[in-house]
């Protein structure tokens, strides 16, 4: 009886109630007409964007657009979770501000990854296909191999290789063996975020796009987030081999 009685109060048009002309709103101060008037079953959004809707959809977008392509280095050994927040604010402040800073960085990174990457690959250690790739590479640029010198030297406990590092060890003949698929498994939902990121990117490129070509205006806000979307579009896809959650 529940399920029917919802059933003709949602639905009244479906038992032949006639509904009341609908041509001028009910006013909300009225609180009578509002329980007692009844009004159609569906009414469209308004076809013109309010002040709110763009900035909502702004602000959603460069904020996904900042905080998510952007991938730090992997944190010392030893650094607080304190510093690691303070660095990855100031990443984010130099994103909203200057976004071709970052870009520039992420391309110097993939162009370092792509080198050791040829010199590796050049030195030929009959390595298994998932044991040296971009992802190793990448791993090895943001600093992920670590060696503990505490024993050698008195200041220092720990030292970060760099590329050239990881390229003369592996001449020496002490290569760092490690597969990029236990690199990626630090982060499993990587694929998923970076995934409704460059949707949530792409469709406001559209949407300026769409507007630009059919002559309406494009505020200044959707212009700047326009150019964060390109940016943070070129750098996942710099990135592309780098998980998200390994300079956490």
């Amino acid at each position: 009886m529940l399920v029917v009685a919802s059933f003709i109060y949602v639905f009244p048009t479906c038992l032949g109630v006639p509904l009341p002309s609908t041509s001028s709103p009910i006013p909300l101060s009225n609180t009578t007409a509002l329980d007692t008037e009844l009004t159609g079953e569906w009414y469209p959004s308004s076809s013109t964007r309010g002040t709110g809707d763009l900035l909502y959809s702004c602000a959603l977008t460069l904020s996904l657009c900042v905080y998510t392509a952007i991938h730090l280095n992997i944190p010392t050994p030893g650094e607080s979770a304190w510093k690691q927040t303070l660095r990855k604010a100031k990443w984010v402040l130099i994103g909203i501000f200057a976004p071709e800073v970052v870009l520039y960085t992420a391309l110097q990174q993939w162009w370092s990854a792509r080198s050791l990457l040829s010199q590796l690959n050049f030195m030929d250690y009959g390595l298994e296909n998932d044991e040296l790739d971009m992802t190793y590479c990448f791993y090895a640029t943001m600093g992920g191999f670590v060696l503990d010198v505490s024993n050698l030297h008195d200041e220092y406990n720990y030292l970060t290789l760099t590329t050239v590092g990881v390229r003369y060890l592996a001449e020496k003949g002490d290569f760092i063996a490690i597969s990029g698929m236990s690199i990626k498994d630090k982060s499993k939902a990587d694929n998923l975020a970076k995934l409704l990121v460059c949707l949530q990117m792409t469709w406001l490129i559209v949407q300026c796009v769409a507007r630009k070509v059919y002559g309406y205006p494009i505020s200044l806000l959707e212009l700047h987030t326009f150019v964060h979307a390109i940016c943070a579009l070129l750098m996942y896809v710099l990135w592309i081999n780098v998980s998200l959650s390994l300079g956490i």
